[in-house]
């Protein structure tokens, strides 16, 4: 007989860890299930050996659980089914406790969406997220829910990287240009105030003023150190609080570029969600409810508020859509036509294909527009630098 270590979880979703002997897996997983446990893991025991669950879920998991869902339905099969080959197909750990969680609780009759919001890592799905998975189990159309919802992480996935990859190399050059400025104060200035000294030669009134700033940040030095430090940590902390996200909102709305990355991934964000509603068979104004009622960020509450006020008084679709400031006189005019025709899923569709590409092809024009400017910063360094190192020349020129 050989020793196994067993993970497995109960009917409550409670986790079990067991050390078991047995002839062979196959009687062993027979005697554990008759138990009334599903198995996550078995592995042949090791003394001090310990199965790690807690491995929190990379973001790249959910778009193959969406897409896997999607084409498992697509096939025809049953949920219940489609879950236990979920099962099957997850790696062990966190993630098949997490999808064997969902088949449990599905078995007893709840709803995905809520199975999927209950199971433990589903808090990391957005509510809007939950909310169109409702949708589609309310209409029957769980599959094209499924669908959509992968197209729009899908999405989400290449934005983001669209968006890093704007990023990271304007960071670098950023990052090289302080440490240049850096050395600029810390090391060329004082010896070229050295070299002064000993030609016996009076600076520029300019250079005066710049040797002064190095001499006062080499004198406090550690004051200066400490005030970087406590500034990354200060933007660590206000970047990934929640505390802070209403106020970190509302400073990049108003930061030129930034902002019209904002307003576009929300309208992406807005109009896909509209179409999966509507898809789903809500009305224009249940839809905005919805959508209200997830939404996190104040503002867009007010403007959801101000839409669904003027929908409810008859005012029309397009003056209620007015009130949500990303959409432009373009969509507006859309929203209008495709609702008299009573093709509004079709409009926001469009609305949202066209928000992606505007993105798309902004972000590319924002990266090769900060290029260039970052470019001439580090030669307005540079040139201050060659131009110290001349600066003795000239003087001593000028004495004869």
């Amino acid at each position: 007989m050989k020793t196994y270590l067993v993970l497995a979880v109960d009917g409550q979703g409670k986790k079990h860890k067991l050390v078991e002997k047995a002839i062979s897996v196959s009687l062993l997983e027979e005697e554990i299930t008759s138990k009334g446990l599903f198995i996550v893991n078995i592995k042949e025991y090791q003394p001090n050996q310990f199965f790690s669950i807690s491995n929190p879920i990379k973001g790249k998991y959910w778009l193959d659980f969406f897409f896997n869902i999607y084409t498992l339905l697509d096939f025809g099969l049953d949920i219940n089914e489609v879950f236990r080959i979920m099962i099957d197909m997850s790696k062990p750990g966190t993630e098949r406790l997490f999808v064997t969680t969902i088949a449990d609780q599905l078995k007893k009759g709840e709803k995905l969406s809520q199975a999927i919001k209950n199971a433990q890592s589903g808090s990391k799905v957005d509510d809007f997220i939950i909310t169109m998975i409702s949708s589609g189990e309310v209409s029957g159309h769980l599959t094209d829910a499924f669908r959509l919802i992968h197209s729009y992480l899908k999405s989400m996935q290449k934005i983001k990287e669209q968006i890093l990859s704007a990023i990271i190399y304007p960071s670098l050059l950023i990052f090289f240009s302080v440490a240049l400025v850096n050395a600029f104060f810390f090391v060329v200035l004082p010896n070229f105030k050295q070299m002064f000294i000993n030609l016996n030669i009076e600076a520029k009134p300019f250079v005066q003023v710049m040797m002064g700033v190095s001499d006062f940040l080499i004198d406090y030095s550690y004051l200066y150190l400490g005030f970087i430090v406590l500034l990354l940590a200060f933007l660590v902390i206000f970047i990934k609080a929640n505390y802070f996200q209403s106020i970190r909102t509302s400073i990049l709305r108003k930061i030129p570029f930034i902002s019209n990355i904002i307003e576009l991934q929300i309208k992406i964000k807005i109009s896909f969600s509209l179409e999966i509603l509507l898809r789903g068979g809500c009305t224009l104004e249940d839809a905005m409810v919805k959508l209200n009622e997830i939404e996190n960020d104040q503002q867009m509450k007010k403007e959801f508020s101000k839409g669904l006020a003027a929908l409810k008084a008859g005012e029309g679709v397009k003056n209620a859509f007015t009130r949500l400031k990303m959409f432009n006189i373009r969509d507006l005019n859309i929203i209008e036509i495709s609702d008299s025709i009573s093709r509004s899923v079709d409009g926001f569709a469009k609305i949202y294909t066209d928000a992606e590409q505007q993105l798309s092809i902004f972000l590319e024009r924002l990266l090769k527009l900060i290029e260039p400017v970052l470019m001439i910063a580090i030669s307005i360094i540079i040139f201050f630098i060659i131009y110290l190192a001349i600066t003795p020349t000239l003087s001593m020129l000028e004495k004869f």
